[in-house]
């Protein structure tokens, strides 16, 4: 199981989010639990299920990308409303690969960027 960079949380989730990343990680059984990820097939942006179900063998045994986290099935739509809303005014269009891979291209060009000395925000001295 692999985790997006920017993990999307709902907000119940947000308040346990140790013990629930910590549960997923350890699989533990949290039927309250509701993972978003990308879908395996079809025409679909993402899917939504239970964390339960990724104990059982189509998802154990495959490598899945967690999108998102949420408390209950209202809170996981509302993650995955918001994860589209990004994708749309992110990319323009409605494909989710577009918006992982220009997360980890952004991500790649801040960490190989030289600074510029130049460009420094601090100016002399103490700040």
């Amino acid at each position: 199981m692999n985790w997006y960079d920017h993990l999307y949380m709902g907000e119940k989730a947000k308040k346990q989010r140790y013990g629930i990343l910590k549960g997923l990680r350890e699989k533990k059984w949290q039927p309250e639990i509701y993972v978003i990820m990308p879908p395996e097939s079809g025409n679909n942006i993402l899917e939504i299920i239970p964390s339960v179900m990724l104990h059982i063998p189509p998802y154990r045994e495959r490598e899945i990308l967690l999108l998102g986290v949420a408390v209950t099935y209202w809170e996981a739509l509302e993650v995955a409303r918001e994860i589209v809303d990004d994708l749309y005014q992110k990319t323009g269009g409605f494909r989710l690969a577009d918006l992982i891979n220009r997360d980890r291209e952004a991500e790649t060009e801040m960490l190989s960027e030289p600074r510029d000395p130049k460009k420094s925000t601090m100016r002399g001295g103490l700040c």
